[in-house]
């Protein structure tokens, strides 16, 4: 259990990106965005360094894929694939699922969001700064 303004509730993660909270004295619960810490903005833009891990988002954009479609399309082993996947997944820019044998990817929508808020959170510009050589 954790305080928080003065109301007790479980906090229980969803995902990456945000966590259910359940207030017992109202008996509501609520999902708040996590606040995304360095590591984690470094996580997900070192996903998007790589211009191959760029072609397998944009592969993504029409759809979920397999694996081996992803495969055909990159034109690289397996492993290198992998090593890819890996990257993106634990960026959380992208899902997977595994049915029988085979993995299917998609474009994650929190992890897009979550994308989209660190880059607005370290390119906001507050107004109160001061010049430093004043």
């Amino acid at each position: 259990m954790i305080q928080c303004q003065s109301t007790i509730f479980f906090k229980k993660h969803i995902d990456k990106f945000q966590y259910m909270c359940y207030h017992i004295e109202n008996h509501q619960c609520e999902v708040r965005d996590m606040k995304l810490s360095n590591k984690q903005i470094t996580v997900i833009f070192k996903a998007l360094c790589d211009e191959n891990r760029v072609q397998i988002i944009r592969l993504l954009q029409h759809g979920e894929k397999c694996a081996c479609k992803l495969l055909e399309a990159m034109q690289c082993t397996q492993p290198t694939l992998s090593h890819h996947m890996k990257i993106l997944c634990d960026s959380g820019l992208v899902v997977g699922r595994k049915e029988g044998k085979w993995m299917y990817y998609s474009i994650s929508a929190q992890g897009t969001e979550a994308a989209v808020k660190a880059v607005r959170e370290l390119t906001k510009v507050s107004g109160d700064s001061k010049s430093c050589c004043k």
